[in-house]
């Protein structure tokens, strides 16, 4: 793989910095409606800042599972972007409201 290819693959998974800019009450909503599955894949492609701000918001049970989850997902790199992609769509009601005019 070529350095923009690598370039272009890291920005693809910056999807989830979005959520940097909104509260752990908006994070939290968007969790409720997101499945095991889709949220190890997003957070196996995440920035550390990205993860954190996901993985604060659950339950210490919970937590661990994810952990060990992201630990042994063995996805591929469209599997991260689709899964990163959903994390936006379900959380898109308070990502709106923190784009510029």
């Amino acid at each position: 793989m070529n350095f923009f290819m690598e370039q272009s693959s890291l920005e693809a998974f910056q999807l989830l910095e979005e959520f940097l800019s909104v509260g752990d009450f908006e994070i939290q909503l968007t969790l409720r409606d997101l499945d095991e599955a889709t949220l190890t894949a997003a957070l196996a492609g995440a920035s550390g800042e990205a993860s954190k701000a996901f993985l604060s918001n659950l339950a210490d049970r919970v937590l661990y599972l994810i952990d060990e989850d992201i630990r042994q997902w063995s996805g591929t790199e469209e599997d991260i972007l689709k899964a990163q992609e959903k994390v936006r769509e379900i959380g898109s009601f308070c990502l709106d409201g923190t784009k510029a005019p």
